[in-house]
């Protein structure tokens, strides 16, 4: 009698642990984002927990490789410049390449315009 593998014995999804939706939805973010930590957390996962299932689930290893070797289209071309207050609050787009592909962007607010933005509404309120 042949001893069962790891992948081949049925285990009772736990309610806490990852479950095949929470799988679908950590590939989805890490697809369009490119960063395991954001898409452990949109998932409701750790970042070490989805580093611990890569490692003991081959068929996820093999998706997540996917999802980070996918080319996100480019960003919309606006037509409008940014104003000041999203360049505060949200940022401006910034490219994440992995391997030296594209997989996703990444907003950082600049906090110097913040800043100019908050001397100014202290002058208006002066």
């Amino acid at each position: 009698m042949t001893q069962p593998t790891p992948d081949s014995r049925r285990r009772r999804p736990r309610r806490n642990g990852w479950t095949n939706e929470r799988r679908k939805v950590f590939l989805n973010v890490l697809r369009a984002w490119g960063n395991v930590a954001h898409a452990a957390h949109v998932a409701g996962m750790s970042r070490e927990g989805a580093y611990r299932l890569r490692r003991r689930c081959p068929q996820f290893a093999r998706a997540w490789d996917a999802a980070m070797a996918h080319d996100a289209p480019p960003l919309p071309v606006t037509r409008r410049p940014v104003t000041t207050i999203e360049k505060a609050l949200v940022g401006d787009p910034e490219e994440v390449r992995y391997h030296g592909k594209r997989v996703g962007y990444r907003y950082r607010p600049d906090g110097m315009v913040g800043l100019a933005l908050l001397r100014r509404l202290d002058r208006l309120l002066d």
